[in-house]
């Protein structure tokens, strides 16, 4: 089953927001409604001593559509459908320079879909005079409890946060060729293989969960230009799943469903969920 959400995506005062918002259709037939989302990008988080610049990938913009609604997981591609690839890392990872109301913008998505992603890659040169370690983090974000559904292990509110994947990678710069096969290896990941592994593993199953997450890190010398490279998802994975168990009064009980014999990801339409900051900072 298909299901639409609201996606948006804004840097601000240096931090990025993230936001993905399913909205809320009795009948679960997400392609009867329309949704719009809205993405502006204006700086990246960083410490004194690193410059950084953010680009966008080209592939998250389709032709059939005339905009930017991301890709597919390739693991869910119809036979009819081609994947996104990476030939050319340098015309295909791109710079945007849109005033706000440019169309397309390559920061306003809009149908969004489970198991749809969308990429991007964060160039940072060092201006240090010595060796450093650094990351690219998600350091504040939130991801509200539901108040109307329940999962019913827990006793505590369903959140967005649980269907968001994040996928990272980090490279030392040394030439065209080199950055465009580490982009296309992210790029061509199917969700659920090996090969790169879940860096935002948010539950709402703790009472204090982690505040922050890092999705990779680097060393990099004085001069030298490293590239992170990160895919944000809207799984479709089982382990997100849930399944409708019990009703009281206007509060709805869910159970986790990772065999997804009778459950989805429907129970996600209502919610929110935003990323207040990516930062690149010294570990």
């Amino acid at each position: 089953m298909k299901k639409k959400g609201l996606f948006r995506v804004v840097i601000l005062e240096g931090s990025l927001i993230f936001s993905l918002t399913c909205l809320f259709v009795a009948s679960y037939a997400w392609y009867q409604a329309n949704r719009n989302t809205s993405l502006s990008v204006e700086y990246v988080s960083m410490e004194k001593g690193m410059t950084a610049t953010l680009k966008y990938f080209t592939g998250n913009y389709q032709d059939s559509e005339a905009k930017f609604t991301g890709y597919k997981n390739p693991g869910a591609l119809k036979a009819s459908e081609t994947a996104a690839s990476v030939t050319d890392y340098s015309s295909q990872f791109a710079i945007d320079h849109h005033v706000a109301d440019s169309t397309p913008n390559p920061f306003s998505f809009t149908d969004i879909f489970p198991d749809t992603r969308f990429t991007f890659s964060v160039e940072v040169t060092s201006e240090y005079s010595s060796e450093n370690s650094i990351s690219l983090d998600i350091t504040d974000f939130l991801s509200p409890l539901s108040t109307e559904m329940i999962n019913y292990t827990t006793n505590k509110g369903i959140s967005f946060g649980e269907a968001i994947d994040v996928y990272a990678t980090a490279f030392i710069y040394t030439d065209n060729a080199a950055a465009t096969t580490a982009a296309q290896s992210l790029v061509s990941y199917v969700s659920g293989e090996s090969g790169y592994t879940d860096m935002f593993t948010y539950t709402n199953s703790t009472d204090t969960p982690p505040t922050s997450y890092k999705l990779s890190d680097i060393t990099i010398s004085p001069g030298e230009k490293c590239i992170f490279l990160f895919t944000i998802e809207y799984s479709n994975q089982s382990n997100t799943f849930y399944k409708y168990k019990s009703r009281s009064g206007t509060t709805s009980y869910f159970e986790k469903d990772p065999t997804n014999s009778q459950g989805g990801s429907n129970v996600y339409q209502s919610l929110t969920f935003i990323i207040n900051k990516f930062a690149v900072r010294r570990n």
